[in-house]
């Protein structure tokens, strides 16, 4: 299907007729004292008139390495989503067999969007939307299109019929037939839409409308960066809510979340618990770790890090955190989240404001005046969903006091700041609930239009209503939402600025209360009240039920709670009676260790050489950062680019072109100083190259050879032993390419052994090793370290009677996790604060080896390093520049400083 791919209005002004076409335009509107004149087919060229013409053509997608080397596709042709089913579905069909919808359980889209070709001067473009809009709304678009772009006309009716087109077409083309054939093969339809993109309807009108035809409702969740705007990820409670919402309506029981894509090689367990915590809070009950690489050669270890896979140290342990939240999951699916309140979206009012040239103050007002309501309903622990106009139309039903969408009834509705504009469906709905007793709270006065029309009837309706229809008024607004309806769960004696999330679900003879504290510094302590007879804490990491203190007070109980920076708590509150925990007194001191702490690196150490000379086509470019190297050895074989690089690869493409003559090729010299102080220093060195099949390696220009069967961090990267042909001074590691395969990607070298790091004016020297202690890795010579350490200690157990509880400390410390070992056998994790573990069950009497094992990240070996890149995300771009002057010193790469800062301490709890 040539045709069918993705397109775009392109618009242009001119003053006076254009001189000539390019293209052969679709509409060409001449501007006159009253509005537009289409003149399409009737412009005389070249002659001047004075007045102003805009020119409307079709402009298609370039290709595109992110797609492959083709263009992405227009979505709202329902033959190009029949024939995308055909293809790719039917084609997993019919290799799978009767597996597909059985073990194969659902299918997942990324990002599907109709935003158009022809960047910000285009309009999105579908062969159907001239007739879909004059059947729709009847009136005819084009002679109206300027009004999309500029304030003249009924701009605001033009553009929020529009984009109700827009979405109409998304829907009834894409989602439904997606839809459709997911269940008619017993395939759960999962995945996300553009949904950070909100308010703007470019790219997805309506992700909300559009999640209501997903069996699993999702969402992407990437970096590790709190971000609470309209677009942010982490922090964004508008969009976690969002695909809950539509999951309680439609009466889904799992949402999905693609999570921690782009947080870069430095994320730690920690990190990854608080961002996942924020979601299961939110709504999120199915967690998709992005992602796994097969293989970290080349380009893929920079293609939005991190990977859940064996290249990582911590991987060994990830099983903590995969339990955790695979528990987490299955109680957060259990019975139903009930909230009686709705919020209505105000996307349709952003529709009206929308211009693709440029965003308007009004427009960003609708955005951050409903971002920040959200978090002000977060903050006061407001029991809500969200709904989308378009869900209201097609789902929902009024009965007494109610509001009705799919599984769920609302007794209260509240319209948000930035709400300006209704649906006419919406205000028909509206007053059918308010003649049944159903009640509104309102932060905004009624809106001024329906369908983008100026009209008086939302404030007539409020006058005949006006006991139901309440403002906020004075103050926070959030007494009258409580009037109308009571909170399930009261929370008091939190930090005003706490960030603590909760989610409640009810269940028959009780309820689940999850709260996450998503701060990563401070502690949230407070207490809760709700309905129960008695409280048990689930422990979502081993799997354990005890009793939890509470205070009973008629059917309810006052519950406290004291979370530390990422903590997390699970409560179920059973209807049944039971006593509540006594509360434990015990006096914890500290245990002797008999003998001091010895520490021990697990791994070699780590030298990336990320700088080369590079000898191609005759010529030598000295001190060249690797990416800059390896994209000029491409360029010089014909190829505009690394064609593995931010891309997806077909073999009739790619593989295909692997056809570079014998004599092809290029050299790269990776240079590095060592400071020896005997022939034994850095004996027994040696040099990672990826691909070793494809490079000839020399070490001051002795040829070496790759070391069979050995391998160090991925498959695809061979060891050479290069320790022999070190000398004192400058050394040089030469690969050579010949001839160029399609596969030579130019890749940093790496040096592993039993060395130091001395930061130098350029770069970094290599020191004879020296004992290590408590303290930062990078000080004491490893900066690219990012294996683990072992920090070990003995502890005589006495023969106590009654014997004690035991547990492990740690003081401060940076790492991905800290694992806890006694006498071998490992413990458990002290990852998370306040960073204890129980031992008592594991010393014995007598001797005891404790030792802690911290584990770096790659994010130290594999960076990025250069240009003061922050923590929390990874994007290809980011590891593409290096410093500017060629290699910098070695006090200018940038690092994670980790390390057992202080010394951990085992202290003995005895009972008061």
């Amino acid at each position: 299907m040539p045709d069918a791919a993705r397109s775009g209005l392109r618009m242009r002004r001119f003053e006076g007729p254009p001189k000539a076409f390019d293209a052969e335009p679709v509409v060409v509107l001449r501007k006159t004292l009253t509005g537009f004149e289409d003149v399409t087919g009737k412009v005389q060229t070249g002659r001047a008139d004075g007045a102003a013409y805009y020119v409307f053509d079709v402009v298609r997608a370039d290709p595109s390495p992110w797609h492959g080397g083709f263009t992405y596709v227009d979505v709202m042709r329902k033959d190009v989503t029949e024939k995308f089913l055909d293809l790719t579905l039917n084609g997993y069909k019919r290799s799978i067999g009767k597996e597909f919808g059985l073990t194969v359980p659902g299918v997942f889209q990324d990002e599907a969007e109709i935003s158009p070709a022809g960047g910000r001067e285009a309009l999105n473009f579908t062969p159907a939307l001239f007739q879909t809009f004059q059947t729709r709304w009847g009136y005819d678009l084009r002679p109206n299109l300027v009004s999309l772009f500029e304030d003249v006309g009924n701009w605001r009716r033009v553009r929020h019929d529009y984009y109700a087109t827009l979405l109409d077409l998304f829907i009834e083309n894409w989602a439904k037939p997606y839809y459709a054939y997911a269940t008619d093969n017993n395939l759960a339809f999962t995945g996300h839409y553009w949904e950070h993109e909100w308010p703007s309807p470019r790219s997805s009108p309506d992700n909300l409308a559009m999640a209501a035809y997903a069996h699993m409702p999702g969402i992407d969740i990437l970096m590790n960066e709190w971000d609470s705007g309209p677009h942010g990820q982490f922090g964004n409670a508008r969009a976690v809510r969002e695909i809950r919402s539509a999951a309680n309506q439609m009466g889904r029981k799992r949402t999905m979340s693609e999570t921690y894509g782009a947080g870069g090689w430095d994320l730690t367990f920690a990190d990854q618990k608080r961002i996942g915590d924020w979601e299961y809070a939110l709504g999120v009950n199915f967690l998709n770790q992005h992602l796994s690489y097969a293989t970290i050669k080349g380009a893929r270890k920079r293609d939005h890090p991190l990977s859940f896979s064996d290249h990582e140290p911590w991987w060994p342990y990830y099983n903590t955190l995969a339990d955790y939240f695979g528990r987490l999951s299955v109680v957060m699916s259990l019975g139903e989240q009930v909230n009686n309140i709705l919020v209505v979206e105000p996307t349709t009012t952003a529709w009206m404001y929308y211009s693709p040239a440029a965003e308007s103050e009004d427009f960003q007002t609708v955005g951050r005046d409903f971002q920040a309501f959200v978090h002000l309903l977060e903050a006061e622990q407001v029991e809500y969903d969200l709904i989308s106009e378009k869900t209201l139309q097609e789902f929902a039903s009024v009965s007494h006091g109610k509001l009705n969408i799919g599984s769920r009834s609302y007794s209260l509705v509240i319209f948000p700041p930035g709400l300006r504009n209704l649906e006419d469906s919406t205000v028909a709905l509206v007053r059918d609930y308010l003649i049944r007793d159903g009640k509104i709270v309102s932060w905004v006065a009624p809106p001024d239009y329906v369908n983008g029309i100026v009209t008086e009837d939302l404030r007539l309706l409020q006058d005949s209503f006006g006991d139901r229809w309440v403002n906020a008024g004075p103050g926070s607004g959030f007494d009258k939402v409580r009037m109308f309806s009571p909170p399930a769960v009261v929370f008091a004696g939190t930090p005003a600025n706490a960030r603590i999330f909760h989610q409640r679900r009810e269940f028959d003879g009780g309820r689940f209360v999850f709260v996450a504290n998503s701060d990563a510094a401070e502690t949230a302590a407070g207490t809760m009240t709700l309905a129960g007879g008695s409280a048990e804490e689930w422990d979502a990491f081993t799997g354990r039920v005890k009793a939890y203190p509470f205070v009973r007070r008629g059917n309810k109980v006052d519950v406290a709670f004291s979370l530390p920076p990422g903590g997390s708590l699970l409560l179920c509150l059973k209807n049944e009676r039971a006593k509540p925990a006594p509360a434990a007194a015990i006096v914890w001191e500290d245990v002797a260790a008999d003998g001091g702490l010895a520490v021990e690196p697990l791994a070699p150490n780590v030298l990336t050489l990320d700088y080369c000379d590079l000898v191609l086509g005759g010529r030598t470019e000295k001190d060249l950062y690797f990416y800059d190297a390896q994209r000029k050895t491409y360029e010089d074989h014909g190829m505009g680019r690394n064609p593995w690089d931010s891309a997806v690869q077909y073999k009739t493409n790619i593989l295909d072109r692997d056809k570079f003559p014998a004599n092809s090729g290029f050299e790269a010299v990776f240079w590095f100083r060592a400071v020896k102080g005997d022939a034994q220093d850095f004996a027994a060195l040696k040099a990672v190259v990826e691909r070793p099949e494809l490079f000839r390696v020399f070490v001051n220009d002795r040829e070496v050879k790759a070391l069979p069967g050995e391998w160090w961090l991925d498959r695809a990267f061979g060891v050479f032993p290069v320790g022999p042909h070190v000398v004192s001074g400058k050394n040089k590691i030469t690969v050579k390419a010949k001839p160029f395969t399609i596969h030579s990607e130019l890749e940093p070298v790496y040096l592993l052994g039993d060395f130091r790091l001395a930061g130098a004016a350029r770069g970094f020297e290599l020191h004879p090793p020296a004992p290590l202690a408590a303290g930062s890795w990078k000080a004491q010579g490893l900066p690219f370290y990012g294996a683990g350490v072992r920090y070990r200690k003995t502890y005589i157990v006495p023969q106590d009677e009654p014997r004690p509880a035991y547990r492990l400390k740690l003081g401060a410390w940076l790492g991905a996790t800290a694992e806890v070992f006694v006498g071998g056998k490992r413990v458990g994790t002290a990852a998370f604060a306040p960073y204890e573990v129980d031992l008592t069950d594991a010393l014995v009497v007598g001797p005891n080896e404790v030792s802690v094992v911290v584990y770096g990240t790659l994010r130290n070996t594999l960076g990025p390093f250069h240009n003061n890149q922050p923590l929390g995300r990874a994007w290809p771009g980011s590891f593409q520049q290096g410093a500017k002057g060629g290699l910098p010193p070695g006090s200018e790469y940038g690092s994670v400083d980790y390390g057992l800062f202080d010394d951990f301490k085992v202290l003995k709890g005895i009972a008061r």
